[in-house]
């Protein structure tokens, strides 16, 4: 039996020779402290590794449990239990070679197989690193600081000798601990061309991996949270500025594949001055890549990962692992959350010693600071909160949050009140709730800029109105929300067939004239409140009929707040365009855009959707100059936006973007475009539908570009995505098919294109009408792909289908698609040998409409080519029509 003279790596002796251990397929390096299996490089973690190093040097002895107990976990008070885990995930990292690792029952365990050995260098004292050393290999530098020592690995904060600056080097002394130190350098090459660099990241700079000590060299990222010495000076509002820093460079991590697994105060590090300080996410050596293919596309070499990442309870700071990774489960992004909720709620109580443990919510004065962090500290992972984003745009929008739940407040009394007279607690559906805090909650957005002075007003009403009547208004309330919405749904109390939420709502809006009689204010929340909801289930004649009588009311009514009127012209709008009745819209939205154009109105937040609904309505009147205007005022007016959601800023850049590429600015389109779609990939995540929509654009602008590879390579990224995300009867899966459609029509693959033009251009009319204007262009790219396949006659059906739609749109929104359509149509006649009749088909083109959707002016040379005398209208035809934009 072994002696146990010899141990695992930290018990060896001075002098000890160190080895690299071969049997099987199985490679050791004590040096280096790796494990790799059939070539291939196996992480695992400290206690296994020992467990086989070891046996190594005892192979083919017993070696009993208390012997390796005793050295591998030497001075620890640990079960048999921890012994036969630790083996056990030993063999399953060695495969085949597990079999090697023999078990004497009651004994203890045999490596049983041929080894062999050869010497490396010698394991290094516990730390050769002292104050005032040189950097070993960088000659300049030297050591001023220790910021971390510890299992063969130290931090050390170095100055250079010359310069003054300073830098962070993390060592690996003994090879121990390598492999993380490798994975760092991976990742933030990762993280740095995926995403630019960032100053919330801390960046890398440089490594060596030939000898020991091994090392990187980072940037200095600055004091670690939990050390700060002032940090108990920040605000609360500073504190929470620095948590929203560092959940914008976890989400943006998240964005390209990479769970930082880690996360905790000593990884956050605090830059600038206690009056501005900023926040740094650093130490990614335990990170996870979820798209490892990721580095071979930025031509990275994958150093320090493996197969076997897996964090534990040992690797981990327990404080802030999730239950589930406790559990032995595998890292998830609600893993990472789980992580930034306990650092919340530290940070905000100002001790990083505390835990999350029973009670913590007496510390946290804000109920809703309290939800945030019940929410991502959840226990349960499926009730956990879905992304760091969504963390973040919470905490970002407190105030707003904070004005809505006095609302809510002021009308949950209101409903107790009623609950208990009419005892209708007990027999509440279980969704009911749900459809209450709807109702009174926070889905609409729109009331945040009334909302202040409907609270005032109310509060002027409460002090001179008498109970009697505030208890009137109370009870007229709740006959809605709970009389009229919740019993007419729950069959109990109404008697008839369950209804959905939309049937009751329904039901209970013809009745909101009687209940709020001489309620203009109440009465006008109430149908605010049913607009969005219908408008948010995209019912678009349903809120077009609310917001209509929301702006009667308020007209009628001038002492209730005229900025709710605004609002809802302004919501309408959006919902006339989504109808695609564009007069209607002009006349709902104008005077609405004189006041911004005439500086009178200040919120920077209406302004930008105030030029973003225009931008949007001059595109569809093929006004590309206009849009592009009007998208750039947008552009402006988002940047004014303090905290903004990064929603539409986002969604602002990405329609810009496209408008510039369709007026063919490529030179500014493409930055844009490239730009937000990293922006949405870092801020939602890669297939968020936002993201997903962003791609679908740029493939667009590519193929209108000419660049059909790049198109083509885009499209094989997101057919496949969108399919998994939204189902192949989502609009943006249709509008990504009918691209794949265009390019291949584009490379001559016109019979391959066709039957993808058909089913695009079906579902399209009956997801968005066949009078919508984007309806209409796919449909000409649909005729002109048939006639280039040799059927003219299909190709005139689809054209003569086109003519009554068209007859709908105003004037400019459909001179520009006529002009095309008879285009097309004189090509149609001279593939079917009527040379006269296509050249006077030519000749009535207007051609400065058809210069609004051909800004290369490929379209009108065609033009100027069928009607020249002694041309071939034939020969001309027989070439694809050039330089239509392909819609989305």
């Amino acid at each position: 039996m072994a002696t146990g003279t010899e141990g695992a790596a930290t018990h060896l002796t001075n002098g000890t020779t160190v080895y690299c251990w071969s049997f099987g397929s199985v490679v050791f390096d004590e040096g280096r402290w790796e494990l790799s299996v059939a070539g291939s490089l196996v992480e695992m973690e400290r206690r296994p590794l020992e467990v086989l190093q070891f046996l190594l040097r005892h192979a083919g002895e017993v070696v009993t449990k208390d012997e390796l107990l005793g050295q591998v976990w030497e001075g620890r008070v640990v079960v048999e239990a921890v012994l036969t885990n630790a083996v056990g995930k030993l063999r399953k990292s060695l495969g085949d070679n597990g079999e090697c690792i023999v078990t004497l029952p009651r004994i203890g365990y045999r490596l049983d197989a041929r080894v062999t050995r050869r010497a490396v260098e010698p394991v290094p004292e516990a730390s050769r690193l002292t104050l005032g050393d040189v950097v070993p290999r960088r000659s300049n530098w030297r050591l001023v600081e220790a910021l971390a020592r510890g299992h063969g690995g130290e931090v050390w904060r170095a100055r250079h000798d010359k310069t003054g600056e300073t830098r962070v080097f993390k060592f690996s002394l003994d090879g121990h601990r390598l492999s993380g130190l490798k994975r760092e350098v991976t990742v933030g090459r990762l993280l740095e061309q995926s995403l630019g660099r960032r100053p919330d990241l801390v960046r890398v700079i440089d490594w060596d991996f030939e000898q020991a000590p091994f090392f990187v060299e980072f940037e200095d990222g600055g004091s670690s949270l939990d050390l700060r010495a002032d940090f108990g000076s920040l605000s609360i509002e500073q504190r929470l500025a620095l948590f929203l820093e560092a959940c914008d460079a976890v989400a943006a991590a998240h964005g390209v594949g990479v769970l930082h697994k880690d996360l905790k105060p000593a990884n956050l590090l605090i830059y600038g001055d206690s009056t501005s300080p900023h926040l740094r996410v650093a130490d990614f050596g335990s990170s996870l890549l979820a798209e490892p293919e990721r580095l071979a596309n930025l031509g990275i070499t994958g150093l320090g990962l493996t197969q076997t990442q897996a964090i534990s309870p040992e690797t981990g700071t327990p404080l802030y692992l999730a239950p589930e990774i406790l559990a032995g489960q595998v890292s998830t992004i609600k893993s990472d959350i789980y992580a930034l909720g306990v650092t919340l709620y530290q940070l905000l109580i100002g001790d990083f010693r505390v835990p999350l443990s029973a009670g913590w919510e007496q510390h946290i004065d804000d109920a809703l600071l309290r939800e945030d962090i019940a929410d991502a500290a959840n226990g349960d992972p499926e009730r956990r909160l879905d992304s760091v984003t969504q963390l973040a745009e919470r905490l970002r929008s407190l105030d707003e949050r904070r004005q809505e739940a006095a609302l809510e407040a002021a009308v949950r009394d209101r409903i107790r009140t009623a609950e208990r007279k009419a005892a209708l607690a007990r027999a509440r559906r279980p969704w009911v709730v749900a459809v209450m805090l709807l109702l009174l909650g926070g889905t609409v957005v729109s009331l945040f800029y009334a909302r202040r002075a409907h609270l005032d007003a109310a509060r002027a009403q409460a002090a001179e109105v008498t109970a009697r009547a505030a208890n009137d208004k109370a009870d007229a309330i709740n006959q809605f929300l709970i009389k009229d919405v919740v019993n007419a749904a729950d069959p109990w109390k109404s008697g008839e067939k369950q209804l959905t939420l939309m049937e009751a709502l329904g039901q209970a809006e013809a009745k909101i004239p009687k209940e709020f009689s001489g309620q203009p204010e109440v009465q006008a929340q109430v149908r605010m409140m049913l607009a969005e909801a219908y408008r948010s289930r995209t019912q678009w004649d349903l809120a077009k009929a609310q917001y209509d009588q929301l702006v009667a009311l308020v007209e009628a009514h001038p002492e209730v707040d005229q900025a709710l009127a605004r609002q809802a012209r302004l919501h309408e709008g959006n919902v006339l365009l989504n109808l695609g009745q564009l007069k209607e819209f002009d006349q709902i939205v104008a005077p609405v855009l004189a006041l911004a154009e005439q500086g009178k109105i200040g919120d920077p937040r209406l302004r930008t959707m105030i030029y973003f609904y225009v931008g949007q309505r001059r595109m569809l009147a093929n006004d590309l100059p206009g849009a592009v205007a009007m998208l750039q005022k947008a552009h402006d007016a988002a940047e004014q936006i303090e905290h903004p959601d990064p929603a539409l800023p986002i969604r602002v850049d990405e329609v810009l973007g496209g408008m510039l590429g369709r007026n063919g600015q490529y030179d500014r389109a493409f930055p844009i475009l490239e730009g937000v779609l990293r922006k949405s990939s870092s801020t939602f995540g890669p297939v968020h539908p936002e993201t997903l929509n962003i791609g679908v654009l740029l493939a667009a602008t590519y193929l209108n570009a000419g660049r059909y590879a790049d198109a083509q390579k885009q499209l094989d990224v997101l057919l496949p995505a969108i399919t998994k995300a939204l189902g192949p009867s989502n609009g943006m899966f249709n509008d990504a098919n009918a691209l794949q459609a265009s390019v291949w029509s584009a490379q001559g693959q016109y019979d391959k294109a066709l039957p993808a033009y058909e089913a695009a251009f079906r579902l399209r009319k009956q997801q968005m009408g066949e009078d919508n204007p984007v309806t209409i262009g796919l449909g000409l790219d649909y005729a002109e792909d048939a006639r280039m396949s040799g059927r003219p006659g299909q190709a005139e059906e689809i054209l003569k289908g086109l003519e009554h739609p068209l007859g709908t749109l105003p004037r400019e929104a459909a001179e520009p698609f006529q002009a095309r359509l008879a285009l097309a149509r004189a090509c149609v006649l001279a593939d079917q040998g009527r040379e006269s009749g296509a050249r006077s088909m030519a000749e009535s083109v207007n051609s400065t409409a058809l210069g609004k959707v051909d800004p290369g002016g490929q379209l009108r040379d065609r033009k100027q080519r069928l009607i020249k005398q002694g041309s071939d209208p034939r020969s001309e035809c027989a070439k694809p029509a050039p330089g239509a934009f392909h819609d989305v």
